[in-house]
């Protein structure tokens, strides 16, 4: 994480526009967080709302929701990225929440002016420390190839079988992988490269029995 939110960021005017780096925040899994940011004694001569805000979530395995308390406006910033994105926070009582799915670190930065969104432009690439490999064997019900998974980067698949292997993703209880509802059909010996902002089930099912599924997925 950067030691000032601006190591990763396009300059910004601080003569002209009041910063506030509010510092760097833990946020536990699961839940709602109050992250109390009292900003205007930090901004001299502070008269309207804070229009902008600086995040970095390059740390983070999912999605990091940040809300207005007072006004419920949020944004939310796609894990490994950083960026100033737009949320008015009043200056008398600014106190936002954080929310994500898994226990993630933050850091905030705050100003006085609307600061275009530059996230486009602020998306980290992240490594995978891990794999898990498994072999699942082939069968002609509806069974589980991976289950879900938050923290998962990517997967792969590949079809070690002479039958098609119909994949589903999903993680609707009432659908079940079938020649109906597939995502991907994988002929003999097809590899299918899985999308890597999917953290759901995987559900598998072959036209019969034969081979087996090979899976990587990183996490």
């Amino acid at each position: 994480m950067p030691s000032t939110p601006f190591q990763r960021n396009a300059p910004v005017q601080t003569g002209v526009i009041g910063v506030v780096p509010l510092g760097s925040f833990s946020i536990p899994a699961n839940q709602w967080t109050n992250v109390l940011a009292l900003v205007q004694p930090a901004i001299r001569g502070q008269v309207t709302d804070i229009q902008s805000i600086w995040c970095d979530a390059t740390a983070a395995y999912d999605q990091v929701v940040i809300r207005n308390q007072q006004t419920r406006q949020y944004v939310i910033y796609a894990p490994g990225s950083y960026g100033w994105d737009l949320l008015l926070l009043r200056t008398d009582a600014a106190q936002m929440e954080v929310y994500c799915f898994s226990a993630v670190t933050i850091s905030l930065t705050a100003t006085s002016a609307v600061v275009a969104p530059q996230r486009a432009q602020g998306m980290a690439v992240r490594s995978s420390p891990y794999s898990n490999f498994s072999i699942v064997a082939s069968t002609n019900v509806a069974s589980t190839l991976l289950a879900a998974n938050p923290a998962r980067h990517g997967f792969n698949i590949f079809n070690d079988s002479t039958q098609i292997l119909r994949v589903l993703l999903t993680d609707t209880a009432n659908a079940t992988a079938s020649a109906a509802n597939v995502t991907k059909n994988l002929a003999a010996a097809e590899y299918y490269v899985g999308p890597s902002d999917y953290g759901g089930a995987v559900q598998g099912i072959w036209a019969a029995i034969n081979g087996n599924a090979r899976i990587t997925e990183f996490v």
